[in-house]
């Protein structure tokens, strides 16, 4: 609480035992290290963190270090030291306190795309669609269609998606739920239908499943609140 000198004592029956506690003043800030990893994909978040000491290497937890990025454009950080990625390239990341500064360089590579590969095509990019830049396959069927998951920036919104086969090899947005949050999607069977779930707007998970036109149904919930499908199988069935 303050700098000064106190007595700590404990006792148990007839015994006691006493320790004296001395409590310095904070010192001045004399080192900053900045902990993390370097590297992280687009779209996606990394926690950096700061150890300070002053000369008698105690380790300070003020002042607040003051977090900056070379490249904002890059990737950007926040007073906390939260580093979000936006786009492919190097960027070096500061933390400063009390004039003395330490820094962490930032390699941001190119968000994950999912793929599908066959013996003739081999490893195909499935892309994106606008406003998202990642994508994660989880499902694909006998008729090569391919369901799974795009996320936006720091993965603030997730949507289930299916990729039709043929040569256009659409990719669509399955969306949500009204006045929900996101979808995820797990299973796809060979007309086209995907199953998974889809958070409301307050965030509980409801089983779904999307028709082959994009029509979401509601799968409905057990009694704990939530569900989750995650396959079906081209005669329906649904688990």
């Amino acid at each position: 609480l303050r700098a000064g000198t106190t007595t700590i004592t404990a006792k148990s029956g007839a015994a006691t035992a006493s320790v004296t506690i001395a409590v310095h003043a904070p010192g001045v800030v004399e080192t900053v290290a900045i902990l993390g990893e370097g590297v992280l994909a687009v779209g996606k978040t990394l926690q950096f963190k700061v150890v300070q000491r002053d000369a008698e290497d105690v380790v300070l937890t003020t002042p607040i270090p003051v977090f900056s990025s070379a490249d904002s454009t890059i990737a950007r950080v926040s007073a906390a030291g939260l580093v979000t990625a936006l786009a492919q390239g190097t960027t070096t990341v500061t933390a400063t306190s009390n004039g003395k500064s330490s820094s962490r360089q930032l390699t941001v590579l190119a968000p994950a795309h999912a793929f599908m590969w066959t013996a003739t095509a081999g490893m195909v990019d499935l892309g994106t669609l606008p406003g998202f830049v990642s994508t994660l396959a989880r499902a694909v069927s006998s008729t090569g269609h391919v369901a799974g998951t795009m996320s936006t920036i720091a993965d603030s919104l997730s949507h289930a998606f299916v990729r039709l086969p043929g040569p256009t090899a659409e990719l669509r947005d399955l969306g949500g739920l009204p006045g929900g949050g996101s979808s995820y999607a797990f299973g796809v069977n060979s007309a086209g239908q995907v199953v998974g779930y889809a958070t409301t707007a307050a965030g509980v998970s409801h089983a779904v499943l999307w028709r082959a036109n994009g029509v979401l149904v509601e799968l409905g919930s057990a009694a704990a609140g939530e569900s989750m499908a995650l396959g079906i199988n081209d005669s329906g069935q649904v688990v």
